[in-house]
């Protein structure tokens, strides 16, 4: 009998070496039966070796021996022995008294006796077992001491083998705490004394693992169709061969590179930077430490986390990632840091040194704050929207109608995702050809329920607003300025929500500068006064101010300069009568002052001052509005000065009230009727 041991460290090709022996030897079925275990399956050291002979007994049974029953048999019945000797005997710290003596004399005359039979059967056969053990190396300290038990015992038999598989320095560092001095030259010894022929693995060439992992890259690109640039081969390269390569010592470290990127690589296709996606794919393999430090800590990496101190920001991030690389050799180090600070330019620089380049989005860079995420988390999360779908979308408003744009819109966009659609549309502004702006824009008017108008004290974070910004984008792309115009109109009378209407039409005439025209002082009022019949239109079935406290000042000044004061004046009077209808006064008056919006407090309504006055003046007389208030209020409307608002107030439609009257009666005697 011999054992031979393969030597190797993890990921060497021991595994696969081993697979080669036994296909070999299986090409000899007449003169070989190759017999595979692996110990690694079995955590119970009576299961395995129960197991172990059990395997035994199969692999003979299926093999052709003339006399299979008996040496099965005999193989059961000294397996059965070796279990009930080697579990209190040989693999327990007992303190045997007379009697244990005495019961291990017995089971020991036992095993001698069945070992002669199985010894006898397999030289009368002449057919050699070979048995091939894999994955010591990932057993525990006990179950390594039981398997290699359990060779030495069996290392005698005639017509056997063992191929042993594993990192001999970790084996002899498992077993040295258990023999001799407890050092790692008493383990390699105690191996020496069981494996007869030890074989180490020679370390794979450089250059072919270089060739190997490639072609691993090269594979996983291909099954997910993603064709890289030249630049962009080049700068792959450039960091593989820096940071990468030097990491790749095994057959199994490329292997799990190119399987890593074969899984990233189609589910993130068109999502983000392919270049970027496996080049992190190489630091979450070659440098997990350093991966999770990234991962755990975006704002660090992305640059976005707020120090007072500039100094202290680099410093803070250095340190971060000092600490990931410690544990690397010093040209790893060096390398992977050139990798890191490459991957986020902003990375470790101070604050403000470093601008944030708008390219970054458009390429889906992983130093992006809006892409950043998905390298990490391998999907589109609810509240984004895929680069894909929305490439898909723009493709098709390039030749599709108006009708179909506006339902495909419907299925892609949901309210959770609308401010990313909004973001990405606008990041591709460039790319969208003219005559796609027109049906793009009329599109969105007509969905502007997906778009939901949300209370923050920053516009940007509002979806409502923000599409209508978009739609002024989009019509500034349209050729000339009638079919701009033309697109204006169809948006205010199309938009089926008047507040939306309004912030489109808002937003595309001018405001200060010149230069931001886009259509002309005709045009604009053409269109105030299509507004204008929309907000009367509307207002037939409802009341504004109660329906759009928000909007209804603006929406009434425009109804009143564009088409008629009159009309507005008596538009409130009406809405003012009944026995109720007074306290309509104050709602009215509380669309006027500001709204104070803050992230850590209620919306409140602040004052309403003499500009509010003045806004109100324009639709209708406020004598008609005094009155109203009077009726309801009576003397508490008098106040001797103009009152304040207090941060605890209980009476909001009082403290209006009386602020509105206190201005008015000022104006009033400034201005005093004639006689």
């Amino acid at each position: 009998s011999v054992v031979i041991g393969i030597y190797g460290p993890w990921g060497s090709g021991k595994s696969t070496l081993l697979y080669f022996i036994q296909k070999a030897l299986s090409a000899d079925p007449e003169r070989v039966v190759p017999i595979w275990f692996n110990p690694w399956q079995f955590k119970d050291e009576a299961v395995l070796l129960r197991s172990f002979f059990e395997k035994l007994a199969s692999a003979i049974g299926k093999s052709g021996f003339v006399s299979k029953q008996k040496l099965s048999k005999a193989l059961d019945k000294y397996g059965q022995a070796i279990e009930s000797i080697s579990i209190p005997l040989l693999f327990l710290s007992l303190s045997p008294g007379k009697g244990m003596k005495g019961l291990g004399k017995i089971m020991r005359g036992e095993l001698e006796q069945s070992k002669d039979t199985l010894n006898e059967l397999l030289m009368q056969q002449r057919k050699r077992l070979v048995v091939l053990i894999d994955d010591i190396d990932r057993l525990d300290k006990t179950e390594i001491h039981t398997v290699l038990k359990l060779v030495k015992l069996l290392a005698d038999f005639n017509y056997t083998a063992y191929v042993l598989s594993f990192d001999d320095e970790m084996v002899a560092a498992a077993v040295a705490e258990k023999y001799g001095k407890g050092d790692e030259e008493a383990g390699h010894s105690f191996l020496e004394k069981i494996v007869q022929v030890p074989l180490h693995l020679p370390k794979a060439d450089e250059y072919a693992l270089r060739k190997y992992c490639l072609e691993g890259v090269e594979e996983s690109l291909k099954i997910a169709d993603v064709e890289l640039s030249e630049s962009e081969n080049q700068r792959f390269l450039r960091f593989f061969n820096g940071a990468l390569e030097i990491r790749v010592e095994t057959p199994r470290m490329a292997n799990r590179y190119r399987n890593a990127l074969t899984f990233a690589l189609p589910i993130l296709k068109g999502e983000v930077n392919p270049v970027d996606l496996m080049l992190i794919e190489g630091v979450r393999i070659f440098y997990p430490e350093i991966y999770k430090t990234i991962r755990r800590n975006p704002k660090t990496f992305l640059g976005t986390e707020l120090f007072v101190d500039n100094e202290k920001a680099r410093e803070h991030a250095e340190s971060l990632l000092q600490q990931a690389v410690q544990n690397y050799k010093a040209q790893q180090q060096d390398s992977v840091e050139q990798l890191v600070h490459a991957l986020f330019p902003v990375f470790g620089s101070t604050i403000g040194s470093r601008n944030y380049d708008d390219a970054w989005d458009l390429e889906r860079r992983i130093c992006s704050n809006e892409y950043f995420n998905r390298y990490f988390s391998y999907a589109i999360i609810a509240n984004d929207i895929s680069d894909q779908q929305v490439e898909s979308f723009l493709l098709q408003t390039e030749s599709d109608s108006v009708e179909n744009i506006t339902l495909a819109l419907k299925k892609l966009v949901k309210p959770q995702n609308a401010d990313k659609f909004l973001w990405k549309v606008n990041r591709r502004l460039e790319r969208i050809p003219h005559h796609s702006c027109s049906k793009l824009a009329i599109s969105i008017a007509r969905s502007h329920d997906l778009f939901p108008q949300k209370t923050s004290p920053f516009p940007f974070e509002n979806p409502f607003l923000q599409a209508s910004l978009t739609i002024r984008h989009l019509a500034e792309k349209v050729s000339t300025a009638d079919d701009r115009c033309e697109l204006a109109k169809g948006i205010i009378t199309e938009s089926k929500d008047i507040t939306f209407a309004f912030e489109s039409f808002r937003n595309m005439v001018a405001i200060d500068k010149k230069s931001d025209r886009i259509l002309s002082n005709e045009q604009e009022k053409q269109l105030r006064k299509i507004l204008a019949q929309r907000v009367r239109s509307v207002a037939q079935d409802t009341i504004l101010y109660h329906k759009y406290p928000d909007y209804a000042a603006r929406l009434l000044y425009v109804w009143a300069k564009s088409l008629s004061k009159q009309e507005t004046d008596q538009y409130i009077q009406k809405s003012l009568q009944g026995d109720e209808a007074p306290k309509n006064a104050v709602d009215l008056l509380k669309c006027y002052p500001a709204k104070t919006i803050s992230s850590s407090e209620p919306r409140f309504i602040d004052d309403f001052n003499r500009d509010n006055y003045t806004f109100l003046s324009e639709i209708v007389d406020p004598e008609i509005i005094y009155q109203a208030l009077h009726q309801i209020y009576g003397e508490e409307l008098d106040t001797k000065e103009y009152p304040q608002r207090y941060a605890r107030e209980t009476n909001i439609d009082l403290r209006i009230a009386q602020q509105f009257t206190y201005i008015h009666r000022q104006k009033d005697a400034e201005n005093p009727p004639p006689h």
